[in-house]
């Protein structure tokens, strides 16, 4: 059976070992919400700037995926010179 010296090291080992844990949490717990307050500002910060010309001016400008969803099936092959129309991808004769 410990003595009550043995038993008084041992609390206090687990002591410091719940006191490590705990703060290990709590600056875990209080970086994750500084990292969330810190995205919600820049969101807020990058969501709305106030336009010139009122609410109505501030449309989202398309990004680049929107643009290119755009113009899908809009653009015309490029035709280059001495080359068959429809082998734009081979290469051309020799001369």
């Amino acid at each position: 059976m410990p003595t009550g010296r043995e038993t008084g090291a041992a609390l206090q080992v687990a002591w410091r070992v719940a006191g490590f844990v705990s703060r290990a949490a709590g600056r875990a717990v209080r970086g994750a919400l500084a990292g969330a307050r810190e995205t919600v500002r820049q969101a807020r910060r990058g969501a709305w700037r106030a336009p010139a010309g009122g609410p109505r001016a501030a449309e989202p400008v398309p990004g680049p995926a929107l643009q290119a969803r755009n113009l899908v099936g809009t653009q015309q092959p490029q035709t280059v010179p001495g080359v068959a129309a429809g082998t734009e991808t081979s290469l051309p004769e020799r001369v």
